[in-house]
C-alpha cells in the first residue's frame, strides 16, 4: 500500500473544505525514547495557538471550538498507522484568550529500531471548514547497548513536578513535560526547557563518575558568549538518567540555534552527543552581526527580497539541505532572520573550489532552472523530483544511458558520475508513466542501494496488459 492511496483515504476529510487565508498554524516535532520495558517509543508532539480555531457560542454556553485530526503514519513507504480524533475547546470568553497559548497533546507509538516513518498530520477546523497539515521525516534508532547512548532531545514550554493536574501523557517519572512543537522561543516564551535520556552507563563507562554537559550553539556551530553552558557531574548508579534543564533565551539574537547535549566521562572525552535545532524569535533585539563573505566583505546580495522570495529560494536548496534545516526555515515568521539564516546557509555549502559565495549561489540557481525546465512534472518542481535532485547534487552526469519502454522494461536511465568515488552510478525508472521517473538503485556511498533493482525495471502485470 503506498502513500498514493493514503492520500485517497484522506480525500473525505478535505471534501468540501474551504482553503482561508488564516491557517490554524499547526506544530509538529518527534523524539524516541526507551520505555521501562525496553521498547523503544515514538512520541509524536502536535499543537497549535488557542486563537487559531473559530469559536461559537450557542445560547448560554461557553464559546467552543472544535477541531478534527487525522494522522497518517507510513514506515518504509507503507501506511503503518492511522488515528482520526476530535479536540474541543472552550472559552468562557474570546476576548480573553491568552496571546501565545497553545493546544498541544502528543501520541505515543512502540517503533522497531532502524525504519523510516514519514509522519503526515492534517487538521481541519469544524466551524468554518479551513485545514492544515505538517509532516515530519523520522528514522528510528537503535540504542546499543554496548555504547552510551542519548535519546532525542524533547524542547518543552514547561517542566514541573508531576501532581494531579498534569496529563498523564505528560508524565515522565517524576516530571510533568509540557511540549513545545514549535521549537520556538524568545519574547512569548523566554525559558527553553528540554528533557532528555541517556542509556548503558554502565557498559559505556568504565568510572565510578560522568559528566553531563548542555549549552547552545549558534549557525556557525560555535557556542554562544551570552549563555553559558552548564556541566553538571554524575555519579553512576544505574544503567540510565533523566536529564532536564533551562536555558534563557531573553538576550539572544532572533534566528536558529542548536542546543548540543554530551555524556563525558571523567576525562573529559565525549562518550555520547546529540544536538536539536530551535528558533528563537526576539524582534526587539534589532541589531544583527554583520554576514561576510570569504573575502570578509559583507555580503548584500539577499538585501533586496522579500519573504516570499527567500522562501522560493530556499526551496530551491531542497535537494542539498537536511529536513531539520527545512523545518526551522519554514518556521520562521521574520525576513530579517530568513535573510541571516540563507546568508550563513550559501556560505556553509559552498564547496572549496568556488573563489566566492555569490558566484556558487548564481551557479546553483542557474542550475536549478535547467533542472525545472527539464525534470519538472505536474505536480512538482524540477528540484523535487529524483533526477532533478542528484543532478543538483552532483552536476551534470558523465554520461546517461537512456531506455525506452520495451517488452520487458519500464523505461529507465542510467546515469554515471565518474569524478566520483572511481566511477558510480544511478538508476531512475519510469514504473508509473507520464515521465515520472524514480530513483530505484545507486553505487553512490549515502545513496538508495539496492542489488536487485533489475527486478524494478519489469513491468507489472497490469502493465503488461495495457501494452
Amino acid at each position: 500500500m503506498k502513500r498514493l492511496f493514503a492520500f485517497a483515504l484522506f480525500a473525505s476529510f478535505l471534501a468540501n473544505s474551504s482553503m482561508a487565508s488564516s491557517p490554524l498554524a499547526l506544530s509538529l516535532d518527534v523524539a524516541q525514547f526507551r520505555g521501562s520495558d525496553k521498547q523503544n517509543y515514538l512520541e509524536i508532539y502536535y499543537s497549535m495557538p488557542e486563537m487559531a480555531p473559530s469559536y461559537v457560542k450557542n445560547a448560554d454556553e461557553p464559546y467552543t471550538c472544535s477541531v478534527l485530526f487525522n494522522l497518517h503514519i507510513f514506515q518504509d513507504d507503507t501506511l503503518w498507522a492511522t488515528k482520526v480524533w476530535r479536540i474541543n475547546n472552550t472559552l468562557a470568553d474570546t476576548a480573553k484568550k491568552e496571546n501565545g497559548k497553545q493546544l498541544v497533546d502528543l501520541i505515543r507509538y512502540p517503533v522497531e529500531a532502524g525504519h523510516p516513518y514519514l509522519i503526515k498530520l492534517f487538521v481541519k477546523d469544524i466551524s468554518d471548514g479551513r485545514i492544515d497539515s505538517v509532516q515530519a521525516e523520522y528514522t528510528s534508532a537503535n540504542f546499543n547497548a554496548e555504547t552510551v547512548c542519548l535519546s532525542d532531545l524533547q524542547l518543552a514550554s514547561t517542566i514541573q513536578a508531576f501532581d494531579s493536574t498534569c496529563s498523564e501523557s505528560f508524565h515522565k517519572r517524576f516530571y510533568c513535560v509540557l511540549p513545545n512543537p514549535e521549537m520556538t522561543y524568545g519574547e512569548k516564551a523566554t525559558d527553553l526547557h528540554f528533557y532528555f535520556e541517556a542509556y548503558h552507563l554502565d557498559t559505556g563507562l568504565a568510572d565510578g563518575v560522568f559528566r553531563v554537559r548542555t549549552r547552545i550553539l549558534d549557525n556557525q556551530g560555535n557556542p554562544t558568549a551570552s549563555v553559558p553552558a552548564v556541566e553538571n557531574v554524575r555519579p553512576k548508579r544505574q544503567e540510565m538518567i533523566r536529564e532536564i534543564g533551562q536555558f534563557s533565551t531573553a538576550n539572544l539574537r532572533s534566528g536558529v540555534y542548536a542546543l548540543e547535549y554530551s555524556v563525558l566521562d571523567s576525562s573529559g572525552t565525549i562518550k555520547a552527543q546529540r544536538s536539536k535545532m530551535f528558533l528563537v524569535q526576539n524582534p526587539s533585539i534589532k541589531e544583527m552581526a554583520a554576514v561576510f563573505g570569504d573575502d570578509q566583505s559583507v555580503m548584500t546580495f539577499l538585501d533586496g527580497l522579500s519573504a516570499a522570495a527567500l522562501d522560493q529560494e530556499f526551496d530551491k536548496l531542497y535537494p542539498i539541505s537536511k529536513k531539520e534545516e527545512r523545518e526551522i526555515f519554514r518556521s520562521m515568521k521574520e525576513a530579517d532572520a530568513k535573510r541571516a539564516y540563507l546568508y550563513n546557509y550559501w556560505r556553509a555549502s559552498k564547496p572549496p573550489a568556488y573563489a566566492n559565495v555569490e558566484a556558487f549561489r548564481r551557479d546553483y540557481l542557474e542550475q536549478a532552472a535547467y533542472v525545472n525546465n527539464t525534470y519538472a512534472m505536474r505536480s512538482r518542481p524540477g528540484w523535487k523530483t529524483d533526477r532533478g535532485m542528484i543532478y543538483l547534487r552532483y552536476g551534470r552526469p558523465s554520461d546517461i544511458e537512456r531506455h525506452t519502454l520495451g517488452q520487458d522494461t519500464n523505461p529507465y536511465e542510467i546515469w554515471r558520475y565518474d569524478q566520483y568515488e572511481g566511477g558510480v552510478i544511478f538508476v531512475f525508472v519510469d514504473r508509473i508513466g507520464f515521465n515520472q521517473y524514480e530513483l530505484i538503485h545507486s553505487t553512490k556511498r549515502g545513496e538508495l542501494y539496492d542489488p536487485n533493482y533489475q527486478r524494478l525495471l519489469q513491468p507489472t502485470s497490469d502493465q503488461n496488459f495495457q501494452m
